[in-house]
């Protein structure tokens, strides 16, 4: 029996990692998740100004924020983390890695390995699109999705076999000075439901965060301690050229066809969850394209409103929306759903990020869930190196007749490694090649068609500006007094809900006093009142 760490940088959900930990402990191999800091977020203003290339950044009123940042470990945490190492008497040592955290895992591999003398094994998406980078560092790496890989490297490990010389599918292997070993294609697990469901154990897991431990304890302060991510299934049938589905698809076609679960698994597993976290009250589904089969929506959708009927939230795209899934997941309580924009230019979707969807069907997608009143998040790509002002003022017009109750999801253009853009905006010498004075402009006209502070005739006429696009902090700063009034009335709506509640409160009092008062016992105690106000009144 293999005692495992396994260590899921700044992602305290880190599904993938769950699903391995309670595949192991299936077999006999015991796992405890650490969860090395927590999902932050982080301005741009206030982040370190020789921050690495490689981050989400989202564009908001008030400027950029980095998602899912790398937040400093302190001392003390390192100290923590070490403690946890040496106290468990792990054998084996997993991290999960974005690959916007590889350069943490990069310095604590390097640091476990000669303090501890573990074997260190890298998994997850950057180590499935950039084992090269990872295979410096790492002693294995598990190229593509990792239960069965984990499992037959531990149990190969346990037998004193070398892995350098067993040709496990799906791994490489570091050889200080030589070439590494690396693995052939591995065929993912095609029957999802025999994978055990991921793994959410108090007592073998714990969060360093805040120069503290938490275990076995709620994480209140964290969107865990409410919210549940999961997986109905595995793949994509698209190929967007700045995803990792397209570096993926491309080096492992057998991970082409999609997997899903069977609906009443994935109720199971919600019902399970549920009985370990009662507080539960959101679901997120994390599938690609949640509405992607029909025949599996029509099973699915009366299981959860009869066994679970939480709210919940979904992706979905374009050519899957139509009124009947709109109904069906209106029916199940859906809270919003996000869909894939990405540009209003129809010759950036097709020729740049392979998305084979036309703007009117956007639109069209677009007009139907307005009409199913359903909050939508929208994403959109900006700073784009292939982009002309044709292609954004598509986008911005597009952004201008947006119906319905939207929010939009903005990010700057992320350069993954692998990724089909990745490789050929390298080709081409655009890679990080947008004009970042020129996107602060049209970002700014973006957020304003968003949030509707100028009519799409105005929007346009200010494209044509020239004294607003060599100063576009004027456009700014009317995105920040936005912000600030935005605020100001999310106060007051607080305020005005938590005054109806006290006066919620207050009226049932009064009825269930009133109802009451003519029983003898509140007629004895008022007297009982009456009389102590009279003595008390005439001793002083």
């Amino acid at each position: 029996m293999a005692k495992i760490a396994l260590l899921s940088l700044y992602d305290e959900f880190c599904i993938g990692m769950r699903y391995v930990a309670s595949h192991m402990a299936k077999h006999g191999h015991p796992c405890t998740i650490i969860n090395f800091k927590r999902y932050n977020k982080m301005e741009r203003e206030a982040a370190p100004k020789d921050i690495e290339d490689g981050y989400l950044t989202q564009v908001c009123p008030r400027g950029e924020v980095y998602l899912d940042y790398s937040t400093d470990i302190t001392p003390r945490e390192e100290e923590i983390l070490f403690e946890i190492l040496s106290e468990g008497n792990f054998d084996f040592v997993g991290f999960s890695i974005p690959s916007y955290h590889a350069h943490v895992a990069h310095k604590y591999t390097k640091i476990i390995r000669e303090k501890f003398g573990l074997p260190v094994i890298w998994g997850g998406v950057h180590a499935t699109v950039a084992a090269e980078d990872c295979v410096k560092t790492a002693d294995y790496v598990a190229v593509g999705e990792g239960e069965e890989l984990f499992l037959e490297l531990i149990q190969l490990l346990e037998s004193g076999g070398n892995p350098a010389e067993a040709a496990i599918p799906g791994l490489w292997v570091r050889r200080p000075g030589q070439e590494p070993i690396r693995g052939e294609s591995r065929m993912p697990p095609k029957e999802l439901d025999d994978l055990p469901f991921p793994q959410y154990d108090p007592l073998n897991e714990y969060l360093i965060e805040d120069g503290r431990l938490y275990h076995n304890e709620p994480l209140v302060f964290s969107q865990l301690h409410w919210t549940y991510k999961m997986v109905t299934g595995r793949g994509c049938p698209y190929f967007c050229s700045f995803c990792v589905w397209s570096t993926i698809k491309r080096d492992m076609p057998e991970t082409k066809k999609l997997r899903r679960r069977s609906p009443q698994n994935a109720i199971d597993e919600i019902i399970a969850v549920r009985k370990k976290n009662p507080q539960l009250m959101m679901i997120e589904f994390e599938d690609d394209i949640f509405t992607v089969q029909k025949d599996w929506l029509d099973e699915f959708a009366p299981l959860y409103k009869k066994h679970v009927g939480l709210p919940f939230w979904c992706y979905t795209y374009p050519a899957f929306v139509n009124d009947y899934n709109l109904e069906v997941l209106k029916d199940m309580g859906i809270a919003y759903i996000t869909m894939g924009v990405q540009s209003g230019s129809d010759r950036i979707n097709y020729e740049v990020f392979d998305r084979r969807t036309e703007r009117k069907r956007v639109l069209a997608a677009m007009e139907l869930i307005a009409k199913h009143d359903i909050l939508a998040n929208y994403d959109i790509i900006t700073n784009n190196p292939y982009e002309t002002d044709e292609d954004r003022m598509q986008t911005l017009t597009l952004l201008a007749n947006i119906p319905g109750r939207f929010n939009l999801h903005m990010g700057k253009l992320a350069w993954f490694p692998g990724t089909t853009i990745s490789v050929r905006a390298a080709s081409e010498g655009k890679l990080r090649a947008a004009d970042e004075d020129l996107y602060r402009f049209w970002n700014a006209l973006y957020l304003m068609a968003q949030h509707r502070l100028a009519t799409e005739e105005q929007l346009v006429e200010m494209t044509r500006n020239e004294e607003l696009r060599k100063n576009p902090e004027v456009l700014w700063s009317i995105l920040n007094r936005f912000a600030d009034l935005s605020d100001l009335q999310r106060e007051a709506e607080q305020l005005r809900s938590q005054t109806e509640s006290l006066r919620a409160e207050r009226d049932s009092f009064r009825a269930k006093y009133e109802s009451l008062s003519g029983r003898r016992v509140v007629r004895v105690g008022t007297k009982v009142a009456d009389s102590v106000k009279s003595i008390v009144g005439a001793a002083s």
